[in-house]
């Protein structure tokens, strides 16, 4: 044995720092374990002495980590006994020195002994009087200057010191207590008291004092503890019980004095306080440390009498939730335990009184003073509660025992107040925005659940349908809701669930939905498996058990199978699947590929051959839930290669093959990843690659610092990898892998520059030394026995000086231009209301650069904040202090100045980014005290003169607000506060400053957003009910409705901006059964919104209706909308108020009404009432809001056909009389006419009956023939949606009408409209081609090519494109030279810069005419213009498949699907085989070989390459972006190469002589660059040009246009022209050139490897090139 190592460990531990416990408690279990197997019994004395001292060093170093304290412990004691007496005897010394210095380190030391040591516990409980003496020492001296400041350390860890002494010497103080108990019932009264007894009277003195005194809630929380655990010391339960409801008064400021066991505390007259703190801590303190006989002693037990206080608290505000319900679940917990504990009904009657009718609180019979009523309340709960031990108290409980028999109340039943109450108060709090709240919530469900179990089961309550009932109103939440299934699962063991699902079958289908759904899944899995074991439980068999899983699932698992998104079965399905352009189906498939039933079951052949396959095609994906997916189903593979291959490791036996094919794919995977990371690739590439990056690692590399492990890589898996690099494979941490990442953090996206840093912080080793050979390029980071090696100081230097040399901006040249510009514009002195075009370029410039500063600066002072404030040094933690503190100095001075933009956009970046690395640090006080001076400068009045031109620090408070609730780290944290700044946001929209009115309506948004969360695509009414909302924000509840009631009452007609506010508030309130209504503003809030319905303006008059219905009963949409209907009638002639009803009526239907009998009712209503539609054409508004809300009821009512039939009449009759009515002024006309179009086409898909069908098409074909334009208009638009939605067919006779239209004329607008249907219709290949008439469009385009309009060009632009593809080659010929110009548009029209509308128009085009146009050239090659039409397609091709819209790039890839008669597929599939089919059907277009090869390499590329990037500056102030952000350069190059290289090696000749110039060209400027780059190669190791992104595709076009010269025949290069062959010779030299971009070595970018293999179709091209 190494004694030296042993000792070693132990210096290590003594000096040991946080990061590194993890590391060291290995170290230290690894040692224990081999000292286990040796004899130490062979140690001599000195030795023995050395591991004693160095053991005890450590071992007291440890003590503040637990962990790393047990596992040097446990080496100590694998030496002899002699070790581990001599720790026991430094400990002794130890104690003895630390109960001689009241210093906060000894506090410390101490504590932490007697946390982890049992020798050290024994000790202080064999000396409890010194432990009293050196407490009373500790706690009770220099009481003056303790309330002169706040709480120190010194406190803290001296009440902690109590509570453990507490702990251990118990018995001790029970004792002193006893004895002076004795003392008094004897009446003898000793003359000197007991010493120890005088120090725990001072000590429960001070602990009392300090609660009642404002420190911080933690210190009270403990203070509270341990003034509990003294009051338990109390000589009898009753006495216990007695104690704390009498101290429990005076915290809560009801009496002044207080005595315990001869302790007497009176309180001076004081203001009056925040009581919550006090009474939690000492409630709090009960609970956890009293034992059970006080607690359930009496009649009356102490746990019950303690409860109403809980309970007020978790009905208080939100800002007491979070330790009320940690409180209320302790509470549960402890009653649960308790067992047999039963109440009696006058105890239950004393606590129904005592909690009351909470919901009063916050009834609005006072709205102006609401603080008034609730305390008149509070005061009489007060007076019942506070005289419980008297005389005349104990007759009032006989009178409440005596009423409590005769109302017969029983534990946990329905009549049991503390069962009503808390499940009150958890039905309120299930989506508290309060974090951890819904926790405990869920605990204190579950353990009401089971103390109701247990009392039906012993007979105390017959409530037994509890469950039931639950069950059901749980259901009755919305299917989306997570929190509806938390207590769903914990329900379902108490309930039948046959039963449940009989009873509600819509919860099979629901959970199906949530297993579709991300964030549902788990919990639905939750709720699937209670359902399968009850079933289980109940079944005797397991055939049994099976039938009914049949009964009940079967038919659910059978709709999933037969969805349109069913499994894949076979190899040409999951084939077609990978292919697809749907990402889901994609994200299924390979989930298929990589799932199995034995995770370590290995990859076989065609499941490897899938993988390479197609996971290069999908590392360019802008979707990011397909990304995720993609990473899991990776994890899966990359798990089962992982396991596989170790167990053949370890096992020689198993098939060899398995480990060489796992461990290749690895290898080809990460190859492809790394190649993905090239300077120019797209965003959605690196993010992908790197998602996979960090999965593959983890997967693979054990990360002995990582605290998490499932589904990470184990210590075990460092046996495959050694493997592996020993077979020369899985080199991950080169140095070419190293420099790829280190670029990335050059990327211009902060998300790649951070992805990169954290992969190479966490992954690659840093050594002193580093090589960059590019001859030994592939050397591992971690290895040193390279020969060309450069010190870590060099290396470092250069990525400073380039970091340094990217931030300092602007340069001397943008000073000298922006000088110019602004002397530009002051030597024009005239005025002018514009801006020059150099002034808007220049203010363009500074914008951009200004806020990308801010934003670039914003990631370095998180980590620059976060590094200081973690460091636990005062010092450096003041510094980002300091930094917040005179943002917020800068705030509070009256300066006002004129840069509102500069600093409302920094300011907020700063505040936010400082309080973020707080936060991560735990300093969560600093975010609440900034946030609470935020909300002091924004509550402050306007200064009385003030100008809207001028800061106004209101405004930026406001602002940085915004800021810091948008941030989902920070506003969890500040949910207390919420209610206050929606208040003060309220007020601020009322406003006279424009700026206060500007950021008051920003940040309303996001606070709505955090209080409803955000809005259900599937259900439009709102997720949080009224009481709900009242529980959670009292004070904001309160506040509206006092500003409501001023409003109604005052009767003022000037519309107020806060009013706006305040509807769109309680708009977002959901409905509720009528039998869950408790709060009783509801109705006046019903009132309200009924006052706003006749609003002059029609957004009010909206919001009114929605708030209106939202405070309606859920459960009564019938009564609800008769009401309604009987108001219509009522005010029929006040059209505002009329309108304000009928949209009442429309959001019933709109809020998720799906009754067939209200829709009934609605519909009657209208055939009855037919004024409502007809009778209000001077309000077309009314009769579209009408038209609307009839077509939402239509879709309930089913199938009834002459309750469609009079609709039919009544709505057809409305539409003939708009066109007749020629009042030249109508408002809503058009929409009106939509609305009527829209139900007449919903009663067609009601009825289902070919009648409607007909009718339906024939009122269409006189709207398109009539002469009036807007009925024109919605009958086209109804075409379009119909015809894009498929639920509408077009037939003949409908197209011939449409040709009618625009011959005739009208407005441009119908006009682009028919040809838009036109287009439709073509692309589903419905149009037919005698109708249209080839003439006739030719005339239609002469008339619209006068024009200049963009949408018109457009417009013309399609319309030729449908002619030319209906075209024979005739006519192709004849106008060849404007379909070559039209040719020219479409290119023009597929430019990224251009207008999106104009893209899909010209991807449309393809599909069009791109066929046609393409088989006109190959029947006529040798004409002039051919090449043309197909290069232009070609350029339109490439352009629009890396267009940045997904629906641009689908068309592209249908019309290369529809090409190759194949089905629809991805569009990087598409791209890979465009190249395949350009090659082998127009090799001979001589345009196209100039054009590809004009891709690869443009005469003078490396030329302007390398003098742009050797240039200390930039030509251009910025350079405007011309390309889509989905382009690659470097992948057209390769797509150029492939395409080339297809035809080269098949057809040579037709591109050789063209092959021989440009390498002529470009042997030429190499040679001319070449000395320039070697220099700046040579001169800069790292960041040197070969990293810029247009060197790097010039050098990699030279490369690739060098491998086609060298693939042309022997025949066809001359033996006297050298300078192909020098050509060639030269580009292989670029291999010798060291430091070259990783991406540009020969391992990268030969035909057969990566570059080409990965990037493009593998298949296709290995085929070619062999």
């Amino acid at each position: 044995m190494s004694l030296d190592k042993v000792l070693t460990l132990f210096e290590e531990v003594a000096h040991y720092r946080p990061g590194d416990v993890l590391r060291l408690v290995k170290k230290l279990e690894q040692q224990c374990q081999a000292l286990k197997g040796q004899d130490l019994s062979t140690l001599n004395q000195r030795e023995l002495d050395s591991v004693s001292r160095q053991g005890s060093k450590a071992y007291f170093r440890a003590l503040t980590s637990a962990r790393l304290a047990r596992a040097t412990h446990k080496v100590i004691k694998c030496f002899p006994k002699h070790c581990e007496d001599e720790l026991r005897k430094e400990l002794v010394l130890q104690v003895e020195s630390l109960l001689t210095s009241t210093d906060v380190s000894n506090f410390k030391t101490l504590s932490l002994l007697l946390d982890q040591n049992q020798d050290a516990k024994s000790l202080a409980k064999a000396n409890s009087g010194r432990m009293s003496k050196f407490l009373h020492a500790a706690l009770c001296t220099d009481m003056s200057s303790l309330f002169e400041q706040n709480v120190g350390e010194k406190m803290h860890c001296g009440v902690k010191l109590c509570i453990q002494t507490l702990q251990l010497c118990k018995t001790n103080v029970q004792q002193l207590l006893e004895a002076w108990s004795a003392n008094t019932t004897e009446g003898q009264t000793p003359s000197i008291p007991d010493e120890n007894y005088n120090y725990w009277k001072e000590i429960t003195l001070v602990l009392v004092s300090h609660l009642l005194q404002n420190f911080s809630g933690d210190y009270l929380l403990l203070v509270g503890t341990a003034l509990a655990m003294v009051l338990n010391c109390a000589p009898s339960p009753e006495l216990v019980a007695a104690s704390f409801m009498d101290i429990i008064p005076l915290l809560a400021q009801e009496k002044s004095s207080f005595e315990f066991c001869g302790i007497h505390y009176c309180q001076e007259a004081a203001g009056k306080k925040n009581i919550f703190l006090p009474v939690i801590a000492v409630i709090k303190g009960l609970l956890v440390s009293c034992n059970k006989n006080a607690l359930q002693a009496g009649t009356h037990p102490l746990v019950f009498q303690v409860f109403p206080h809980v309970l007020k608290f978790c009905k208080g505000p939100t800002s007491q939730h979070y330790l009320s319900f940690q409180v209320l679940a302790l509470w549960c917990q402890k009653v649960q335990e308790l067992g047999a504990l039963r109440p009696s009904a006058g105890c239950l009657q004393s606590v129904a009184l005592l909690v009351g009718n909470e919901n009063s609180i916050n009834s609005f019979s006072k709205p102006d003073h609401p603080r008034e009523r609730a305390e008149e309340i509070m005061t009489a709960k007060q007076r019942l509660s506070k005289n419980l031990k008297s005389q005349e108290d104990s007759e009032i409980m006989n009178i409440s025992e005596e009423s409590s028999k005769s109302s017969d109340i029983c534990y946990m039943s329905t009549e049991c107040p503390v069962l009503s109450s808390i499940l009150d108060c958890i039905w309120l709090n299930w989506d508290s925005p309060v974090e951890g709240v819904t926790e405990y919530v869920l605990e204190i469900f579950r353990r009401v659940l089971n103390i109701w179990c247990s009392c039906v089961l012993d007979g105390t309550s017959s409530y037994s349908s509890l469950c039931e009932e639950l069950f059901e109103r749980v259901t009755s939440m919305a299917w989306y809701s997570k929190t509806r299934y938390k207590p769903l699962s914990l329900l379902l063991p108490h309930v039948d669930c046959e039963k449940a699902i009989a009873h509600n079958p819509r919860l099979k289908d629901e959970l199906f939905l949530c297993m579709k759904t991300n964030h549902l899944a788990s919990v639905a899995s939750d709720i699937y498996k209670a359902f399968l074991n009850q079933l289980m439980v109940k079944s005797k068999t397991k055939d049994i058990a099976l039938a009914g899983w049949e009964t009940i699932w079967m038919p659910v698992l059978i709709s999933g199978l037969s969805s349109e998104h069913l499994q894949l079965q076979c190899e040409d399905l999951i084939r077609a699947a990978l292919s697809s352009d749907d990402d889901l189906i994609k994200a299924e498939a390979f989930h298929l590929l990589a799932s199995t039933l034995k995770k370590s079951e290995s990859l076989s052949d065609l499941e490897l051959e899938l993988l390479r396959e197609f996971i290069p095609f999908n590392l360019r994906t802008d979707s990011a839930s397909f990304r995720h997916n993609l990473s899991s189903s990776v994890r899966k593979v990359l798990v089962r290669v992982r396991d596989s291959c170790l167990a053949c490791v370890k096992i020689q036996s198993l098939d060899a093959s398995v480990l060489k094919q796992g461990l290749a794919f690895v290898d080809w995977l990460y190859e492809l990843l790394m190649l993905s990371l090239a300077p120019g690739s797209s965003y959605q590439r690196r993010q992908t690659t790197f998602d996979l990056l960090f999965v593959l690692l983890e997967s693979l590399m054990y990360q002995e610092e990582s605290t998490a492990r499932k589904g990470k890589a184990q210590e075990s898996v460092d046996i495959l990898v050694k493997y592996a690099q020993k077979n020369g494979m899985w080199n991950f941490f080169s140095s070419s892998n190293f420099l790829i990442l280190l670029y990335c953090l050059e990327d211009g996206a902060e998300e790649i520059q951070r992805e990169s840093y954290k992969l190479l912080i966490t992954y690659f080793k840093w050594p002193s030394k580093i090589d960059y050979d590019t001859s030994i390029q592939e050397t591992d980071l971690s290895s040193g026995d390279s020969q060309h090696l450069v010190s870590q100081s060099s290396f470092a230097q250069q990525i400073m000086d380039r970091a340094f040399h990217l931030i300092s901006r602007p340069r001397a040249y943008e000073n000298h231009t922006l000088e110019h510009l602004v002397s530009l514009e002051e030597d024009r002195s005239e005025e002018t209301t514009t801006l020059s075009p150099e002034f808007q370029l220049l203010l363009s410039w500074c914008w951009i650069n200004l806020k990308g500063a801010i934003e670039g600066c914003r990631s370095g002072l998180y980590q620059f904040s976060l590094a200081l404030m973690s460091s636990g040094v005062e010092e450096l933690v003041n510094i980002a202090r300091n930094i917040l503190q005179k943002v917020l100095a800068s705030l509070s001075g009256n300066c006002l100045t004129s840069s509102v933009t500069r600093r409302s956009a920094g300011l907020p970046i700063i505040v936010q980014t400082i309080l973020q690395a707080a936060c991560k640090c735990g300093d969560f006080v600093l975010l609440a005290s900034v946030v609470e001076e935020l909300y002091c400068f924004a509550a402050e009045p306007l200064p009385e003169t003030h100008s809207q031109q001028h800061d106004l620090r209101q405004s930026h408070a406001l602002n940085i607000l915004k800021a810091i609730f948008c941030d989902a780290s920070l506003a969890p944290r500040l949910m207390p506060l919420l209610s206050k700044v929606v208040i003060l946001v309220i007020e601020g929209f009322d406003s006279a400053s424009w700026a206060i009115r500007n950021a008051a309506t920003q940040l309303i948004s996001t606070l709505v957003t955090r209080i409803f969360g955000q809005r259900s695509k599937t259900d439009s009414a709102g997720s949080m009910n009224l009481e709900e909302f009242a529980a959670l924000y009292p004070d904001v509840l309160s506040f509206l409705c006092s500003r409501l009631n001023a409003y109604v009452t005052s009767g003022e007609t000037l519309v107020r901006p806060s009013l706006y506010v305040m509807l769109t508030i309680l708009a977002n309130i959901g409905p509720l059964p009528r039998h869950q209504f408790s709060n009783s503003s509801r109705s006046f809030l019903q009132r309200a919104a009924e006052f706003f319905l006749g609003s002059p303006v029609l957004s009010l008059r909206k919001l009114a209706a929605q708030v209106w219905v939202s405070l309606s009963a859920l459960d009564e949409a019938d009564s609800t909308l008769q009401e309604i209907l009987h108001n219509v009638v009522k005010i029929r002639n006040n059209l505002n108020l009329l309108h304000g009803w009928v949209f009442c009526a429309h959001y019933v239907f709109a809020n998720g009404c799906k009754s067939s009998t209200t829709s009934l009712v609605l519909i009657n209503f209208c055939l009855a009432n037919k004024w409502l539609i007809s009778g209000c054409s001077s309000c077309m508004l009314i009769s579209s809001l009408v038209m609307n809300t009839i077509q939402l009821a239509i879709s309930h009512v089913g199938e009834i056909k002459q309750l469609l039939n009079e609709l039919w009449t009544l709505t057809e009759n409305y539409l003939a009389s708009t066109r007749t009515n020629r009042e030249p002024l109508q408002v809503a006309k058009r929409q009106c006419l939509r609305d009527c179009i829209k139900v007449l086409h919903t009663q067609c898909q009601t009825a289902k009956d070919p009648d409607f069908e007909k009718k339906f098409q024939s009122v269409l074909g006189q709207g398109l023939t009539s002469d009036d334009l807007e009925l024109q208009a919605e009958s086209l638009q109804c075409l379009y949606e119909g015809l894009k939605s498929n639920t509408l067919m077009i037939r003949e006779n409908m197209q011939n009408l449409l040709w009618e239209n625009m011959r005739h004329g009208g407005h441009y607008s119908n006009f682009i409209k028919a040809v838009e249907i036109l287009l439709l219709l073509r692309l589903n290949n419905q149009l037919n081609q005698e109708l249209a008439g080839i003439e006739r469009m030719e005339k239609m385009l002469a008339e619209l090519q006068a024009k200049e309009t963009l949408c018109l060009r457009k417009t013309a632009f399609d319309l030729e494109g449908i002619l030319i593809g209906f075209s024979g080659d005739e006519r192709l010929l004849k106008h060849i030279r404007d379909i070559a110009a039209w040719c020219q548009q479409q290119v023009q029209f597929s430019c990224p810069t251009a207008n999106e509308i104009l893209r899909l128009s010209a991807a449309s085009s393809l599909r069009t005419c791109g066929a046609r146009l393409l088989d006109f050239c190959n029947a006529y090659k040798g004409h002039e213009l051919v090449g043309v039409f197909l290069v232009n397609i070609v350029k339109t091709v490439l352009t629009l498949l890396e267009d940045t819209e997904d629906e641009v790039r689908q068309q592209a890839s249908i019309f290369i699907s529809d090409l190759c008669n194949q089905a629809k597929m991805h569009y990087s599939i598409a791209y890979s085989l465009f190249s395949e089919l350009t090659a082998k059907s127009f090799f001979w277009c001589d345009g196209l070989h100039s054009t590809l090869l004009e891709i690869l390499y443009k005469e003078g590329s490396i030329r302007e390459a390398v003098t742009s990037a050797s240039a200390s500056e930039p030509g251009v102030l910025f350079e405007a972006e011309t390309r889509s952000a989905m382009s690659e350069e470097h992948v057209s190059l390769i797509w150029a190469f492939v395409t080339l290289k297809r035809i080269v090696l098949k057809y040579p000749e037709v591109c050789c002589e063209k092959l021989k110039k440009l390498a002529s060209v470009a042997l030429k400027e190499l040679s001319l660059m070449m000395p320039l780059i070697s220099e700046n190669l040579n001169g800069r190791l790292i960041f040197n040009m070969s990293v810029e992104e247009s060197v790097l595709n010039a050098v990699l076009g030279i490369i690739l246009l060098s491998d086609l010269c060298h693939s042309l025949p022997e025949s066809m290069v001359e033996t006297r022209n050298t300078s192909l062959r020098t050509f060639v010779i030269s580009v292989s030299k670029l291999h010798e050139v060291q430091n070259l971009h990783p991406f540009l070595h020969k391992k990268y970018y030969g035909s057969d490897k990566l570059l080409v293999c990965n990037l493009l179709d593998s298949k296709a091209v290995l085929q070619g090139t062999s």
